[in-house]
């Protein structure tokens, strides 16, 4: 990221667990002394205390990314992708075990404004906002969308989330 922005401000978007990797990423962004204005979570849960993806929790994770489990081939659909992409994709499911397992995520400083998109579209209405508040220093503002977890990136979904977050884009 540094690479193509050497220094923030920073405006960072994260959905699902990507959400948690955007939120860790701000804190240290934020820790090392630069500017992030912007945190946007899409749909993003807490990390559970003292989860342990461990055995049959691990091969969870993997199940979500198309995997049937850690010691057998993928599933047709990514096999397709070819070896080098089934690589960085169990690469990617070992490194999101290592970061679920760290636990509750640090505190994230400096009054950043957090946008909280969250799907209400199925049974339990998404994640709960209000969980984040606690590792925030600003305000977190919630915003409901009426489709599922795995729909916030269809065409009508994204457009109300684009929509909010267009007039915060500029510099």
């Amino acid at each position: 990221m540094r690479s193509v922005q050497r220094h923030g401000p920073y405006r960072l978007l994260g959905w699902s667990l990507g959400g948690q990797l955007a939120h860790a990423i701000a804190a240290r962004l934020t820790e090392e002394g630069e500017r992030v204005v912007l945190l946007a979570l899409l749909d993003t849960h807490l990390p559970t205390a003292g989860w342990d993806p461990s055995g049959e929790e691990e091969n969870e994770v993997l199940r979500t990314l198309g995997f049937f489990s850690a010691a057998e081939p993928p599933s047709a659909s990514l096999s397709v992708l070819g070896d080098t992409v089934v690589t960085g994709v169990r690469a990617a499911a070992a490194s999101a075990v290592r970061f679920l397992r760290g636990g509750r995520p640090p505190v994230r400083g400096g009054g950043t404004e957090v946008m909280f998109f969250r799907a209400t579209g199925e049974e339990g209405g998404g994640a709960d906002p209000a969980a984040w508040q606690p590792y925030c220093t600003g305000p977190v503002a919630s915003h409901d969308l009426g489709s599922g977890h795995h729909e916030l990136l269809d065409a009508g979904p994204l457009g109300r989330i684009a929509a909010l977050l267009g007039p915060r884009l500029s510099p």
